[in-house]
């Protein structure tokens, strides 16, 4: 997602652990190594043509795949979701359709192409100029509830308190800051990549997008950045312009957000 810095514990590298030898973890996707020569040598993969356009609820389904996909590589998910092996398959899919659901309803939400199938999606908050030209259509038919369940699905203080900080976080480190200068700013709410797609520009390019329509409405893009996208943003050109923290009293365990910014004199192109 586009929240969550796990600040409780430290980050891997990305490889399985007690790999002999790095350089082959990704041989096959990236390169090989010539022993002979003793020097890499890198052969191009093909990279799938990539569609960016504006969500319409035809695409909830295709959404809900991305989302139960990435959610577990964010470590808000361990966080809010500690129990997860207590409730179904199933019942976790209805809740990442509801939530796509609400980006739906409340966003613009951008999907990305590939292979002829949506891989990847962004939400954003923008300055009415942008959502009124881009606003995705709510769906308009009714979705199943979610039955009642004797166990709490998800960590229900976790997640109240990471809503809710979240939200103040926003309000102070963004919305009045804005506000107090006149201005409006484009907000990345939320960025999600199918693993079977990741490393392959989606990101980029969403990120791309929201960028590009927020230089030309003159005014910044935000976000609160995660693990997998901090260094993307940091590529672009945004800023860290201060840090939170999610934490109960009482609990070691904790989530610090670093809040982001771009300027809107900066463009963006994908590449």
């Amino acid at each position: 997602m586009a929240w969550a810095f796990a600040g409780a514990t430290p980050l891997d590298s990305g490889y399985p652990s007690g790999f002999p030898d790095r350089r082959h973890r990704y041989a096959g996707e990236f390169g090989g190594w010539d022993g002979h020569r003793s020097r890499h040598q890198r052969w191009a993969k093909p990279v799938p043509a990539k569609v960016i356009r504006i969500a319409t609820a035809a695409d909830l389904e295709a959404m809900t795949w991305v989302l139960i996909g990435a959610a577990p590589l964010d470590p808000v998910y361990p966080y809010r979701y500690p129990n997860r092996d207590l409730y179904t398959d199933e019942l976790f899919a209805r809740m990442c359709s509801q939530k796509c659901v609400e980006y739906l309803d409340t966003s613009i939400v951008v999907v990305c192409e590939m292979d002829g199938r949506v891989v990847a999606f962004a939400a954003w908050d923008a300055p009415s100029p942008i959502r009124d030209r881009h606003r995705s259509a709510p769906l308009q038919e009714p979705q199943p509830s979610v039955p009642s369940l004797p166990i709490t699905i998800g960590h229900e203080r976790r997640m109240r308190a990471f809503r809710e900080t979240c939200a103040a976080s926003k309000r102070a480190l963004f919305d009045a800051v804005y506000t107090a200068r006149g201005r409006q700013h484009m907000f990345l709410k939320i960025l999600l990549c199918h693993p079977d797609y990741q490393r392959r520009g989606a990101g980029r390019a969403l990120t791309a997008w929201g960028i590009d329509e927020a230089r030309r409405a003159g005014v910044d893009t935000t976000v609160f950045a995660s693990p997998m996208g901090l260094e993307l943003y940091k590529k672009l050109g945004f800023k860290e312009v201060g840090r939170f923290r999610v934490q109960l009293e009482g609990e070691d365990v904790f989530l610090e957000i670093p809040a982001l910014v771009l300027s809107g004199e900066k463009r963006v192109t994908e590449g």
